[in-house]
């Protein structure tokens, strides 16, 4: 009896030796598991924030580092000459990198009649509907203006159908050689100073419009009988030229004035603005004049449009010619009555040229009720 409770004690004992082994055993494998598992997740925190820290170091200061192609500390003499006529200003070793090689599918121009302003309005081909509220609305009584379109695409049979059919009712249309596309803003803008210079080279002032804009065009004419001295332009806090004497068309006769936009920051986030470090890789954009509407004079037209072949381009219209402005020193004018987006309930617009109506054409219908 003794014995065979010894044997029972010695089994018990062995039993218990083995499972505080194994549970030992268990409880390194889970302290192993659980350590790899925290430096894992060290590790993925620490790369994301290096990544971060890369993104941002990768990021050039606007205010330290700007610089873009074409780099001449001659460059706006030499387009001033070449503005003025002079076909040898540009030396041997200034080549363009863009040259306008964009012919126009639909032409029109402005018969060489000396007129005041023409109205460029940026329509996508395919926005028939804003086009026709524009005529019968705020453009119903100008006679030049014209809609700059891109070409339909190739496989959309109808919609070419529709602009030579639009085209021939109401000859107003200008369209460039190309396939209209989001991305193709700043090609098509340029196409519009070409078309200018080119086809209406008598105009004192050009104005571009977005297709989704409403006008009031008797304030832009009282703003253009004295650009200078409108009582709504403002010197921004932080505008980049603010420091220069106040501009006057004695200073200066290249006129470039809408609504600034200072110290904004290009769009590092997936969305329709977005743009790469790689092609832009500044942590701001110059100052500029926003795209929706603005008024450029003649003399500003011609040195814009000859200097575009020289300048790198970016998909933004807006951007790019804030940078093509700085490149020839023109200077920007900023006027309270060219608006940013707001939306339209019913508020005082009788001092304001353009109203932003955010894509929507039953608001360009609204206002011209309430305000024309």
């Amino acid at each position: 009896m003794y014995c065979s409770d010894l044997k029972r004690i010695s089994f018990t004992k062995f039993t218990l030796v083995i499972l505080s082994l194994l549970f030992s055993v268990l409880l390194i494998y889970l302290f192993i598991d659980n350590t790899s598992q925290s430096n894992s997740i060290k590790d993925r925190i620490n790369h994301e924030t290096n990544t971060k820290r890369t993104h941002k170091k990768r990021q050039l200061s606007y205010s330290m580092n700007f610089s873009w192609p074409i780099e001449r500390p001659d460059f706006a003499t030499i387009i001033k000459k070449l503005a003025n006529g002079d076909q040898d200003a540009v030396p041997h070793d200034m080549k363009p990198i863009n040259p306008f090689s964009e012919s126009f599918i639909i032409e029109n121009n402005c018969k060489n009649e000396s007129i005041d302003m023409v109205v460029l309005v940026k329509s996508a081909v395919i926005h028939f509907e804003n086009r026709q509220v524009i005529r019968n609305t705020w453009g119903r009584n100008l006679s030049h203006m014209f809609f700059l379109l891109a070409d339909c695409d190739p496989t959309d049979h109808k919609c070419s159908s529709r602009v030579k059919e639009e085209s021939s009712l109401f000859n107003d249309l200008i369209m460039v050689d190309f396939v209209d596309q989001y991305y193709s803003l700043t090609r098509k803008a340029i196409a519009g100073l070409h078309w200018i210079m080119n086809f209406c080279s008598a105009a004192k002032y050009g104005f571009f419009v977005d297709d989704d804009q409403y006008v009031n065009v008797n304030n832009v004419k009282i703003f253009l009988s004295d650009p200078y001295h409108d009582p709504f332009n403002i010197r921004l806090r932080n505008q980049e030229d603010r420091h220069l004497p106040r501009l006057t068309q004695d200073v200066d006769d290249r006129l470039y004035a809408g609504w600034v936009g200072v110290n904004w920051k290009p769009f590092r986030t997936k969305n329709k603005h977005y743009i790469s470090i790689k092609d832009y890789p500044f942590d701001r954009w110059p100052d500029f004049v926003i795209g929706r509407g603005y008024l450029l004079s003649m003399p500003a037209i011609k040195e814009m449009s000859l200097a575009t072949q020289f300048v790198k381009t970016i998909p933004f219209d807006d951007y790019y010619f804030s940078i093509v402005r700085l490149k020839l020193g023109i200077r920007l004018i900023h006027s309270s009555r060219f608006t940013r987006r707001t939306k339209y309930k019913g508020q005082n617009l009788s001092k304001i040229a353009v109203f932003d109506c955010w894509g929507n054409i039953t608001c360009i219908n609204k206002v011209w009720n309430d305000w024309h």
